[in-house]
């Protein structure tokens, strides 16, 4: 957890400002416009590098997992936890990809 954290300050999207929250990326990957559509799938490809890019990377997705995976696991995550979809987005995506089990291993 103290390096999700990390990621997320050195990232900045700690920052409610900057990051959104599940309630609003769920409606935007919902919608099926391409401008909607897009941005859904290059904000959590754009969390997911933040992840990967830290000093000691959180995140370790597979190689021949594509971006439409990832989109899927993360809108079914957001899906099925209706709960805690008013936390930030970064945390959820991050709790959708752990929970497919891409965490990298110690």
């Amino acid at each position: 957890m103290k390096r999700l954290m990390l990621a997320l300050v050195l990232t900045g999207l700690w920052s409610p400002a900057m990051a959104y929250s599940g309630n609003e990326l769920y409606s935007m990957c919902a919608k099926k416009d391409f401008s909607n559509k897009l941005g859904c799938l290059n904000y959590i490809r754009g969390v997911l590098d933040a992840y990967r890019s830290v000093i000691s990377p959180v995140l370790c997705i597979p190689s021949g997992v594509t971006a439409g995976q990832v989109e899927d696991v993360v809108k079914q995550h957001l899906r099925v936890n209706l709960s805690k979809r008013h936390y930030f987005a970064p945390i959820l995506i991050w709790r959708a990809a752990a929970d497919a089990g891409w965490r990298c291993k110690k």
